[in-house]
């Protein structure tokens, strides 16, 4: 019995003391950067995501803000509202139906 607690106790204060060097070494800040790298690598092996087809990405170049500044704007022929709405339909149908097809 008595060997059994010295073994418990040897055990004890061993993995309180590792325990207490991890938690002053992740204070003090110097498994940061393990942390990080562990962070990169799992998120570069996790599968890639699926897009949603809600998301439209609309870009802004030079030449549309140099057109903006320059006044010219009120030139540009510009679809109308309605039609805009047809043309949304139109890929709202498409995507449906597609997404219809892939069931």
């Amino acid at each position: 019995m008595k060997t059994w607690l010295k073994t418990w106790r040897a055990d004890l204060l061993l993995g309180l003391s590792i325990t207490g060097l991890v938690i002053l070494a992740r204070l003090l800040g110097t498994l940061q950067t393990l942390e990080w790298k562990a962070l990169d690598l799992s998120l570069k092996w996790r599968p890639a995501e699926i897009t949603d087809p809600r998301i439209t990405i609309i870009t802004i170049t030079e030449n549309d803000r140099d057109i903006v500044k320059s006044g010219v704007r009120d030139k540009i022929k510009r679809p109308s509202d309605d039609s805009l709405r047809e043309r949304l339909r139109q890929r709202q149908y498409r995507r449906s139906s597609q997404s219809a097809a892939h069931l």
